[in-house]
C-alpha cells in the first residue's frame, strides 16, 4: 500500500492577498510616475531657458552682431508713438517669405497697428528683402533694446516681445517648436515640424545714471492653444503673455498659464539709439562704412581699417570727362565689376545674382585734375558705368544733376574746362582728366578727422580720435536722400520701399560704450 503524500499549495486567500499587495504597490509606483515624467520635462526645460537667458545677454550686450543663431527668431514687437498716439510694430523673420495679401508679388516683412488702424510693411524689391535679411539678426537686438517703463500696471505687458525657437532644444517639442524659415503653425505635417522648444521671450531695458539694466523674461511652452492664438492675426504676443498669466480670457477662452522665469543684468554700458544712413550726408556714411567692425569708443587711426580705408582708392586709373550740348559723359564707363553699386542692378552679366556691395561709389569725390579746386560729389553709378552726382546751385541747394539736362551742364564736371575761353569746344580737345577719392580740394586725412568731430562721428581724445557709434545698416527707417531719388529715376515708388516716410518705425538702440 502506497504512502500518501499531501502538497501543500497557496490557497485562493493567499493568492488574492498576494496580488492586493503587488497591487498595491504598482499603485503607488504608478501614481509618482507622472511626477517623475514631469519633472524630467521641467529640468530640461529649464536648463533650456537657462541657457537661453545667458545667450541673450551676451547677445544685447554685443551691440548687433551678425550672428547666424539670430534666424530662429520668428517675430519681434515693440512700442512706439508719434504725434498721432501710441502703436505697435510688428517684424516678421524675412526668412519666412511670406506674401502680401494685399500685394501678392510682395514679401511681407511686418505691420504698425495702431488701435484699429494696421499698415503692412512689405516689399517687391529683391535688394530690400535681401538686405533684410542681412541684416536681421542685428535689427532684433536694435528692437528688443528698446527702453521701457519698469513701472508699468500691468507687469507682463512692458517690454519688447520675440517669439523665439531654442538653440539647445532637444527631440523634445516636435509640435510647437518656432520655425524661423516658415510662419509658425503653417506647416501642418507632423513629421516635417522641427525638433525643438519654442517660446516667448519679453525684455526690459532700463537706462540708467550709472549704464543700464536689462530683464529678461522666457513664457513657455507653447501648446496648441498658445499655438491658436499666435496663428490669430488680431492677438499680438503681450496679448498672450497677459492673458496667460493673469489667467483672463482672450479670443475665447482663458490659455493655458505659461511657465516663467525672470533674469536681469546690470552693465556699464549706455543705451544708446541707432545710428542710422538717413541721419547722414553721403560723405559722413561712406567714411562710417569704411571704419566698418570698429565698435563704440574704438581708436580709430589705429585700427586696420582705418589704414585699408584711406590706401585703397575706388577706381585706379583716370577717367575723362566729355560734355557737349547732348550732355555729360565719362570716358571710358567703369567696368561694371569695378562700380560696387549701392543700387540693385538686374540682368547684369557680371552680376548674375543681381546683387552689388552695399559698399558703393556714393560718397567719393570726384576730382578735376587740371583744375585741382573743382570737384564733385558722387551720388551713386548707373548701369552703364557712368556716374551720377549730387551738385550744389548759386542758392547753396544741393540736387541730383541730371547729366543730359542742359540747365543743369554749369553744376556737371567739366564745367571749368567748357567755360575756359582757351580750350577750344570741339571733340579733339579731350581728354578732360578726373580722378575718383575720398578726400576733396585741399582736404588731408587729418582735415577729416577734425570734420568728423566737428559732425559728431568722432571723440578727440588727446592726439586720437575714438568712434562715438557704429553705423547700423537696416531697411527699417526713413528714405535717405539719394534713395528717394535713384529709386524714382529707375522706377520704384515710395510704395515699394518697406520704411517709407509716411510709416512710422521705432527707433532702434543698442548697449553700446558711452563715448564722450
Amino acid at each position: 500500500m502506497k504512502k500518501r503524500t499531501h502538497i501543500r499549495a497557496f490557497t485562493l486567500p493567499e493568492v488574492a492577498l498576494a496580488i492586493g499587495v503587488i497591487a498595491l504597490g504598482l499603485v503607488g509606483v504608478f501614481s509618482i510616475l507622472p511626477y517623475g515624467l514631469t519633472a524630467q520635462k521641467d529640468n530640461r526645460e529649464e536648463t533650456i531657458i537657462r541657457y537661453e537667458a545667458q545667450y541673450w545677454t551676451e547677445v544685447l550686450l554685443g551691440g548687433g552682431l551678425l550672428l547666424e543663431e539670430l534666424k530662429r527668431v520668428e517675430r519681434v514687437e515693440c512700442q512706439d508713438k508719434d504725434v498721432s498716439g501710441s502703436f505697435t510694430c510688428e517684424f516678421r523673420n524675412p526668412f519666412s517669405e511670406i506674401p502680401d495679401k494685399n500685394k501678392p508679388s510682395h514679401t511681407l516683412l511686418g505691420r504698425r497697428i495702431s488701435n484699429t488702424n494696421v499698415v503692412y510693411y512689405s516689399t517687391g524689391i529683391p535688394i530690400i528683402k535681401e538686405t533684410a535679411k542681412k541684416y536681421w539678426p542685428a535689427d532684433v537686438c536694435g528692437w528688443l533694446s528698446r527702453p521701457v517703463d519698469f513701472n508699468a500696471t500691468n507687469p507682463h505687458v512692458a517690454g519688447n516681445f520675440a517669439l523665439v525657437k531654442s538653440i539647445n532644444g532637444t527631440l523634445f517639442d516636435r509640435s510647437y517648436g518656432a520655425e524661423p524659415e516658415k510662419p509658425i503653425g503653417s506647416n501642418e505635417g507632423f513629421m516635417e515640424r522641427e525638433f525643438t522648444m519654442g517660446y516667448i521671450m519679453r525684455v526690459q531695458p532700463l537706462l540708467k545714471p550709472s549704464g543700464s539694466e536689462i530683464r529678461i523674461n522666457f513664457y513657455w511652452p507653447i501648446t496648441e492653444p498658445i499655438l491658436e492664438l499666435i496663428n490669430n492675426p488680431k492677438v499680438l504676443l503681450r496679448d498672450i503673455v497677459s492673458a496667460s498669466m493673469n489667467q483672463a480670457a482672450l479670443s475665447g477662452g482663458i490659455p493655458p498659464k505659461f511657465n516663467h522665469h525672470e533674469f536681469s543684468f546690470n552693465t556699464p554700458l549706455a543705451l544708446q539709439p541707432a545710428l542710422t544712413e538717413d541721419q547722414l550726408k553721403l560723405r559722413e556714411r561712406r567714411f562710417l562704412k569704411g571704419l566698418a567692425g570698429l565698435k563704440a569708443g574704438d581708436e580709430v587711426t589705429a585700427s586696420t581699417q582705418w589704414e585699408e580705408f584711406t590706401s585703397k582708392r575706388p577706381i585706379p586709373y583716370a577717367l575723362n570727362v566729355k560734355r557737349d550740348a547732348s550732355g555729360v559723359k565719362i570716358d571710358p564707363a567703369i567696368p561694371p565689376k569695378d562700380l560696387k553699386a549701392d543700387i540693385f542692378w538686374q540682368g547684369s552679366s557680371d552680376n548674375p545674382q543681381g546683387w552689388l556691395s552695399i559698399n558703393g561709389l556714393s560718397g567719393y569725390r570726384f576730382h578735376s585734375v587740371k583744375y585741382p579746386g573743382t570737384d564733385f560729389e558722387i551720388a551713386w553709378a548707373d548701369p552703364n558705368g557712368q556716374l551720377e552726382f549730387w551738385c550744389e546751385d548759386l542758392n547753396g541747394t544741393y540736387f541730383l544733376a541730371n547729366r543730359t539736362d542742359s540747365g543743369h551742364m554749369q553744376y556737371l564736371p567739366g564745367k571749368r574746362e567748357w567755360m575756359d575761353p582757351k580750350i577750344p569746344k570741339n571733340t579733339d580737345d579731350y581728354p578732360w582728366p578726373y580722378r575718383i577719392n575720398f578726400l576733396g580740394y585741399n582736404d588731408s586725412w587729418a582735415s577729416v578727422l577734425n570734420d568728423m568731430e566737428n559732425i559728431g562721428l568722432l571723440i578727440r581724445y588727446g592726439n586720437d580720435y575714438l568712434l562715438r557709434q557704429p553705423l547700423h545698416l537696416t531697411i527699417y527707417r526713413n528714405f535717405a536722400d539719394n534713395e528717394k531719388d535713384v529709386y524714382k529715376k529707375y522706377g520704384y515708388g515710395h510704395d515699394d520701399w518697406i520704411s517709407a516716410n509716411s510709416i512710422s518705425k521705432p527707433q532702434q538702440f543698442f548697449l553700446r560704450r558711452k563715448v564722450q
